[in-house]
């Protein structure tokens, strides 16, 4: 009988107790009602007793599982850090003793004091990496992902639908017994998925072996810069299939999903009109709704950046002016776009006919959704004829644009 079984028992035993004292009514028992009361009480008694054994023989199992696992100080701070209790404990990977032997794993390939600390990953061949190497590989991704370092960013623990805002709602004075009119905002749902991102890094056993190189670092370095850049090549054109949402997903001619400034006739593959481009370049940016200007920024190329900088007056003088004025030397700090911060993306597409070159608009509703830990797994077998151990470095994460009216894009002529 298990424990809550025998709390049950006893549980019940004493209420019938309680009801046969209840139901004498300030009369004195009776020998009958005596025994019976002495009989529930000594059964209560008993199943206490009982339930003495039964922890005792449950710590004794416990103890005699743990046998079969190998024993290690590693273990027994896990067991500790989760009460003893038997259910997975996702924090424990935060430790020092996690962290050695996550290092010795990397080196080696040896999983077995990864096996013991490990719950709910083993199974699938792969071990999440301590919470301190997780901050910097998280920290070298946002460096090498320009939109990742200006997005919001979410952890998720799974795929999950979440409501998206279409336009903000509206509000109005009312008076005393007048109906409030129904606000205009309205909302969608949209699935967050996690797509597999996911890096190999091989490593010679000799430069392992003799140089004490940091190999953290290195998988650090090679891995999340791969899969930083892999992601903001989607974060920026990112189809939403098979892929995540990118920035400009719907920006497009006909009823786009984000409004698009097309520039003047004649600029497909340069800004040569300084008039009619300067003119474009101020509607693109007034576009955008007052309201979400506030922390805007814009995200472009080089190529646009650099055409931007050689506009000039009619009098020749450059018409970009760097700031602050004591560095206005051309060639100096390019400073701002019309007084907004711009970052420059190698995915943004080559000025040609009919491209999205530019987008201004605010990143807090473009979020970026990572699923869980990052996972490595270390194969120190299939490169062994080559004296090579590779690690495969897994990340998955998606991303979606939260609402549509907070982003507007600049786009070439069709000629």
């Amino acid at each position: 009988m298990t424990t809550k079984e025998l709390l049950e028992q006893r549980a019940g035993l004493i209420l019938a107790a309680q009801k046969l004292l209840d139901g004498t009514e300030g009369r004195a028992l009776t020998s009958e009602d005596e025994q019976k009361f002495d009989r529930l009480m000594a059964d209560a008694d008993a199943i206490d007793a009982q339930m003495r054994t039964a922890k005792r023989r449950e710590a004794v199992d416990e103890a005699a599982r743990s046998l079969e696992k190998p024993v290690t100080s590693i273990i027994a701070a896990a067991q500790a850090s989760r009460g003893g209790g038997s259910e997975p404990y996702f924090g424990f990977n935060s430790g020092a003793e996690y962290q050695a032997a996550f290092r010795s794993y990397l080196r080696s390939g040896d999983n077995t004091e990864l096996r013991v600390m490990s719950y709910g990953t083993a199974a699938n061949g792969g071990y999440t990496v301590p919470e301190t190497v997780e901050a910097r590989i998280v920290e070298k991704m946002r460096q090498s992902s320009v939109i990742r370092s200006i997005a919001r960013t979410t952890v998720t623990p799974d795929d999950r639908k979440i409501p998206i805002q279409n336009a903000i709602p509206t509000a109005a004075i009312i008076g005393e017994g007048t109906d409030i009119t129904a606000s205009d905002a309205t909302f969608t749902q949209l699935s967050v998925d996690s797509y597999k991102y996911a890096s190999r890094v091989v490593a010679s056993r000799e430069l392992i072996q003799d140089s004490g190189i940091n190999l953290e670092e290195y998988v650090i370095r090679n891995a999340a810069e791969a899969i930083a850049r892999a992601q903001d090549e989607h974060f920026w054109d990112g189809t939403d299939s098979s892929q995540p949402m990118g920035v400009i997903k719907g920006a497009t001619a006909g009823t786009p999903e984000i409004t698009v400034t097309t520039l003047g006739t004649g600029n497909a593959t340069s800004l040569a009109s300084a008039d009619a481009t300067v003119d474009k370049v101020l509607d693109w940016i007034y576009s955008l709704p007052v309201q979400y200007r506030m922390g805007s920024a814009i995200v472009t190329s080089d190529e646009v950046l650099k055409n931007l900088r050689k506009l000039r007056n009619t009098a020749g003088d450059y018409l970009w002016q760097a700031s602050p004025v004591e560095r206005m030397l051309a060639g100096g700090p390019a400073g701002t776009i019309l007084g907004y911060p711009y970052y420059i993306s190698e995915y943004v597409d080559a000025m040609a006919a009919s491209k999205i070159v530019a987008v201004f608009g605010n990143f807090n509703y473009y979020e970026i959704f990572d699923r869980g830990a990052t996972e490595i797994v270390v194969d120190p077998y299939s490169l062994s004829t080559k004296w090579q151990l590779q690690m495969v470095v897994v990340k998955r994460t998606d991303a979606l644009r939260t609402l549509d009216e907070a982003f507007v894009a600049l786009k070439t002529s069709a000629s």
